[in-house]
């Protein structure tokens, strides 16, 4: 992606490399927050070595050679165009280096500086520029090394260049950043996140300047300006348009955007990573410092790194598209690992219901003896608030790990009652599981009628007759709010199913209170459903020709 809003950056560099070229040695450290561009102006700075007749060997810092003794310079000295002579000499005194390094002895001080020798005096033939991408991910023995390069290069015709990520690590006494960047032969250049208006310009040229400009204070919001999220986003953006969908007016969050949100976090520590994924589990910071165990403090410096990368915005995520592919990046025992001690956490914690139960069903797994009631709790406040389709996925979850048989058909009928609310013919496979429990005696009260009342509108009047004769055998024994329930059915019975007249009794008495039935033990009106009971319209209407407006008074 081409350089935006970094004039005063490449004007720094600019000058550091005329005096370079001049005799006049500089360092420049370029500071960033994760894929905010430092290698690319690192990689631009390189290339315009050969408009300034100068010559540029670079070297990559990396985790994986971290433990790799003078890893780093024996790129940098690879990539140099020595004589014959000198490389014999360099590869000597690598070997040497190396071997006192597994001896545990000291490098010796003689070896480090005919290293950096070999290096001035290639500069003494052409203008060097020395570029190291991710400087804090370089072994120590190279860290050692360039230092020493660094306090001579003020007379020689070199620049040495590095990038460094912001609040990086902190666990090597070698690395010290500022011996490089201190005054006056040196500098820090920091690239701050990308505007909107930079967003902007740079998106003009991938998605077309209508685009760019309508989107770009969303992909700003999105990204956090971060250059890496915003080039997923316009990927996911083109491919989105190309296969016709309609982009509208919010940012396409697709497989590309995953990518870069995986990809950026994959170049941070291993410290910085694990926060972020305790982020994805668990939002609440004080439940964070028990759920990733905090080793001196280390927790909010994580979360800093993560804000000013473009993921997080305060603790949350900046979208629910970033922390998806965080959590879809862990691997699937640590992720059910993290959200079951999530949830035994926040239950111990005294969080809400729903907040317990997100955790519990991210693990997918329920092996506590307080987690049913509590997935049922948060499966009644879900339907209170209209939240249908989550109430489901709780009582899914907790029919699933309930072995007490009147419970399960409790939560059976539940969940009847709910996916009745999305879909009237979805909880069909639960029918014959509460019709069992009815016989049993687990199923009584409202959630047995709950069962008559489904049965007939699927049209399975034979099941449904069985099940009202039980309940109306047991209607003596009926509470309050059944007895209500039954009142209130009896008159909707008698005008939609006229052939179940002699099981209703009129004889029914209403308590002296009568209570309220609640919404949540009773079957809501079902949506027009295209398929709806056409067993039951066929059977009804020959019993009697005006079942289809009965129908509609039913389901009032």
């Amino acid at each position: 992606m081409k350089l935006v809003e970094r004039a005063d950056a490449i004007a720094t560099l600019d000058g550091l490399l005329a005096s370079a070229v001049a005799g006049k040695g500089r360092i420049a450290v370029i500071a960033g927050a994760v894929a905010s561009g430092k290698t690319e102006l690192l990689n631009t700075y390189a290339d315009r070595a050969v408009d300034r007749d100068a010559l540029a060997i670079t070297a990559i810092g990396a985790d994986a050679e971290r433990d790799l003794p003078l890893g780093v310079l024996t790129q940098l000295l690879l990539d140099a165009p020595l004589v014959p002579e000198e490389q014999r000499r360099a590869m000597n005194l690598l070997y040497e280096g190396v071997r006192a390094d597994d001896c545990d002895n000291q490098i010796d001080p003689q070896i480090v500086h005919a290293l950096c020798t070999i290096l001035l005096e290639l500069s003494h033939r052409y203008p060097l520029i020395i570029a190291v991408d991710d400087i804090d991910r370089a072994d120590r023995l190279s860290i050692v090394c360039l230092s020493y390069l660094a306090r001579r290069a003020r007379f020689a015709p070199m620049l040495l260049l590095f990038t460094q990520t912001e609040q990086g690590r902190r666990d090597d006494v070698a690395f010290d950043t500022e011996a490089f960047w201190r005054p006056p032969h040196g500098s820090r250049v920091v690239l701050s996140a990308l505007s909107a208006d930079a967003m902007r310009e740079l998106a003009a040229s991938y998605v077309g300047e209508a685009d760019a400009e309508r989107l770009a204070p969303a992909w700003q919001q999105v990204s956090g300006g971060n250059p890496l999220l915003l080039r997923g986003l316009l990927d996911d953006h083109r491919e989105a348009s190309a296969a016709g969908a309609g982009v509208g007016g919010e940012p396409v969050t697709g497989e590309n955007f995953a990518r870069a949100v995986v990809s950026c976090l994959h170049r941070t520590s291993a410290r910085v990573l694990r926060v972020a994924q305790g982020l994805a589990v668990c939002g609440d910071l004080a439940l964070l410092e028990q759920l990733v165990p905090d080793d001196g403090g280390q927790i909010g410096p994580a979360v800093r790194t993560l804000t000013t990368m473009g993921l997080m915005s305060g603790a949350d995520f900046r979208h629910p598209a970033a922390r998806a592919a965080v959590l879809a990046d862990i691997d699937e025992l640590d992720r059910v690992d993290l959200f079951s001690r999530a949830a035994v956490l926040a239950h111990r914690g005294g969080a809400s219901s729903g907040v317990v139960a997100e955790h519990l069903l991210g693990a997918g797994d329920v092996n506590e003896a307080w987690a049913v009631p509590v997935l049922e709790d948060a499966a009644r406040q879900s339907l209170r608030e209209g939240q249908v389709a989550v109430a489901v996925r709780y009582l899914q979850l907790a029919l699933r790990a309930c072995t007490d048989s009147q419970r399960r058909a409790r939560i059976t009928a539940a969940l009847v009652r709910a996916e009745w609310r999305i879909n009237p013919s979805a909880p069909t496979g639960y029918l014959p599981e509460l019709a069992a429990a009815l016989r049993g005696g687990h199923l009584r009260g409202v959630d047995a009628l709950v069962l008559t009342k489904a049965l007939l509108w699927h049209g399975q009047f034979t099941e449904a007759r069985e099940a009202f004769e039980l309940i109306s055998a047991h209607s003596g024994k009926a509470d309050a709010e059944t007895l209500a329930e039954l009142v209130i059915t009896r008159p909707l019975m008698l005008a939609t199913y006229p052939s179940f007249r002699p099981l209703l009794h009129p004889g029914i008495q209403l308590p002296v209170a009568m209570p309220t039935v609640s919404a949540s033990h009773r079957l809501s009106a079902p949506p027009r459903w295209p398929g709806y009971s056409a067993t039951a319209r066929r059977s009804e209407r020959s019993r009697w020709p005006n079942g289809s407006c009965a129908t509609r008074a039913w389901t009032r």
